[in-house]
């Protein structure tokens, strides 16, 4: 600060005695305690990253063959969801990360992923069956997951879904318009697959929302139960490699 007042020309200015270069020493811990570092990962590691519904299709479009459009039907719309982490965080992100890179996830994900459902989460009504959003680049991570999730409470999983046509990766879609049209056609569901219950709908990343809410629609006008999307991490605003 001094050195701002000499420059802007108040040459009477003088040491405050307070700031750290005037001291001569850091006013804080340069490093934190381990105590705060414990609590700081214990926080990460149980942060909940709550997936809200989108409650409207983007306007000026009308969404697969049944031509959605507007509000959506409240008995199509997903339910709130969950995600296990932030991407790169310093809690369970850098797992997720490095699974991603890997092609496979580590078995721990599994057993968070669990806690967070059974312990944390509590969906109610909790899901009787699981299924998992398809990949067409790669076609086991996220179903692999998804079938050693389901092992653990002992539910079914089910491949009820479909996907159909490549699509570009939502976050190189500058709007909801170009995210909803991206993934217009691009799945179709099994409806003689379809149970009647709440279902767990897996992906491994949500960013836009937009596919959990298509699939959602199109799970339940399939015939399903509520739809609870649940993801490993949560992508938005993130830079994904």
């Amino acid at each position: 600060m001094m050195f701002l007042q000499w420059d802007l020309g108040d040459y009477e200015a003088k040491p405050c005695g307070k700031c750290s270069v005037c001291v001569g020493h850091a006013l804080i811990p340069v490093r934190p305690s381990e105590d705060l570092v414990i609590k700081a990962r214990q926080f990460l590691y149980t942060n909940q990253h709550v997936i809200s519904p989108r409650l409207i299709w983007p306007s000026g479009i009308s969404f697969s063959e049944e031509k959605w459009h507007g509000r959506i039907p409240e008995e199509l719309q997903a339910n709130p969801g969950r995600a296990l982490s932030s991407w790169g965080d310093g809690g369970w992100g850098e797992l997720v990360k490095s699974g991603k890179r890997a092609n496979h996830f580590d078995n721990k994900l599994v057993r968070a992923m669990y806690d967070l459902i059974e312990n944390q989460w509590k969906p109610d009504p909790m899901p009787t069956w699981i299924t998992c959003v398809p990949s067409l680049r790669k076609k086991t991570l996220v179903k692999n997951f998804a079938l050693e999730l389901a092992g653990l409470p002992n539910i079914p999983f089910v491949d009820c879904i479909r996907k159909i046509k490549e699509t570009k990766p939502q976050k190189m879609m500058k709007n909801s318009f170009q995210q909803v049209r991206n993934l217009d056609g691009a799945f179709e569901i099994d409806q003689d697959k379809i149970i009647d219950g709440s279902i767990l709908l897996i992906d491994d990343m949500v960013d836009s929302r937009w596919t959990f809410t298509i699939l959602a629609a199109m799970l339940q006008s399939a015939g399903s139960g509520p739809v609870y999307p649940c993801a490993l991490t949560d992508t938005q605003g993130k830079d994904v490699l």
